[in-house]
């Protein structure tokens, strides 16, 4: 698997602080719905980037998967952690990626060191999918 830090792609430098602290959650920050590898800032914050692959901004809806991901991923000696998503801080994503060429994805499972994912308006659109354990 090889990793690319997407910087500024899911940033929102110029907003007013209550969306800066929607876009770089803290170690609190719930999963609603979702989990996010990101990299970390100052004091336990994040800088607000989300790990991708390629232009695939990769979510998971499972905190062990993406933790599996971040393990097994060169981070070029940058501190990430995994951060839970709002549906505030999704709501947001969607509409930076709208205007740009990245994607949101959520990762399902890694299978044969491979990760298995879908676009996220499909994973929202349909029940969530009975599969197995993400280490099979």
């Amino acid at each position: 698997m090889s990793e690319k830090r997407t910087k500024g792609a899911a940033r929102d430098e110029g907003a007013p602080s209550h969306r800066a602290d929607l876009m770089r959650p803290g170690p609190d920050a719930p999963a609603e719905p979702y989990y996010a590898i990101m990299s970390e800032g100052q004091g336990g914050r994040t800088e607000g980037n989300i790990w991708s692959f390629g232009a695939r901004l990769m979510l998971f809806f499972d905190r062990a998967i993406g933790e599996r991901v971040m393990t097994s991923v060169s981070t070029d000696g940058a501190p990430y952690v995994i951060r839970g998503v709002t549906e505030a801080h999704l709501a947001k994503l969607q509409h930076i990626v709208e205007d740009s060429q990245l994607e949101l994805f959520v990762a399902l499972r890694i299978r044969d060191g491979s990760i298995e994912a879908i676009p996220v308006h499909e994973h929202l659109a349909e029940a969530p999918p009975t599969l197995p354990p993400p280490w099979s």
